[in-house]
């Protein structure tokens, strides 16, 4: 990624964030909002999968983990393939996206539609005051499934279709379930984006560095 196309990017992504955030936001959350309210069969379900929101931290904690241990067994076997590399790959990102989010949620200290929904003052942002409910930007579930997902996508090119589905499912359903703001999904993905591709600008560096002093 030339800096050109860096700027270029960062610019379009902040552009389409503020423009969500003053026209789109409040409307989408209002609408899933009534629709929520007015379906008590999908009520229910819909609850149970924001409760899942909690279990975020333990995700990333087994992804981490599971990752290096995959990893680790894989190298000192000898075994060189693009498992081993996809497993080191988001070993790296998504407890590094996880910790960008938290600390990006603090500086930014925004509520989630259920909260602004029950009190309608905390709309916006509340600098350096994210803690608590004020923690919704930018999404922590995008920031972290984001990078898992490219990674994905790029080494196991056959299951693109179904990754993609996956992904964007995800998007939606935090949307749809006012659990994020849309500005928060897309702020999250990009997040993601971010750690996924200077992860592997660090590791592509390395693997060069390795390979040349043989």
């Amino acid at each position: 990624m030339t800096l050109r196309t860096f700027v270029a990017l960062f610019f379009l992504v902040s552009l389409t964030v503020i423009l969500s955030h003053f026209y789109l936001d409040a409307p989408i959350a209002l609408f899933f909002n009534k629709e929520l309210n007015a379906s008590s069969q999908l009520g229910g379900p819909i609850e149970h999968l924001t409760h899942l929101a909690s279990y975020l931290f333990l995700i990333v904690c087994a992804i981490g983990i599971g990752g290096w241990a995959v990893y680790l067994w894989l190298r000192y076997s000898g075994i060189e393939n693009e498992h081993r590399r996809f497993f080191q790959l988001i070993s790296i990102t998504v407890p590094s996206a996880f910790l960008l989010k938290s600390f990006l949620q603090d500086v930014f200290g925004a509520p989630s539609p259920h909260v602004w929904l029950d009190d309608p003052g905390r709309w916006g942002f509340h600098w350096y005051s994210g803690a608590g409910y004020l923690n919704a930007f930018p999404s922590g579930h995008m920031a972290v499934f984001t990078p898992l997902f490219i990674a994905l996508w790029r080494y196991y090119p056959r299951y693109r279709h179904f990754f993609l589905a996956l992904w964007l499912l995800l998007a939606g359903g935090l949307i749809a379930t006012d659990s994020h703001f849309l500005s928060d999904v897309i702020a999250g993905a990009y997040l993601g984006f971010l750690v996924d591709f200077y992860a592997g600008v660090g590791l592509s560096i390395v693997h060069e560095s390795r390979a040349g002093g043989r």
